[in-house]
């Protein structure tokens, strides 16, 4: 039922694209997007989540997931301090380098 109300360019987007940067340019792939959420409540839906930056809309490549999977496993279980440092000065509460280098994160791991 979802695949068959689905219009086929959202669905395209959706498999194959950034679905955020075609809602940003495209209003037929908005309103493509309201007719699929009006009958949410009484279809089967899917889900999905996208990693894009909010402003630009524009997702990170394959090689950018690469790194950033990477920084986030040093960060996690790796003894990078400048790492960890970087990350936890990011936002508020931030901690300090000594901090980092005993081993302690603000975010949990």
């Amino acid at each position: 039922m979802v695949l068959a109300t689905t219009p086929s360019a959202l669905l395209k987007v959706i498999c194959h694209g950034n679905l955020e940067l075609a809602l940003k340019t495209d209003p037929d792939m908005q309103e493509d997007l309201r007719y699929v959420s009006r009958g949410a409540a009484s279809w089967p839906s899917f889900y999905m989540v996208e990693l894009v930056d909010r402003d630009t809309g524009v997702a990170p490549s394959a090689y950018m997931l690469k790194e950033i999977l990477a920084c986030a496993n040093e960060y996690v279980h790796g003894n990078d301090a400048a790492t960890a440092f970087q990350i936890d000065s990011s936002k508020h509460p931030t901690a300090s380098f000594e901090d980092a280098q005993a081993g302690l994160r603000c975010y949990p791991r």
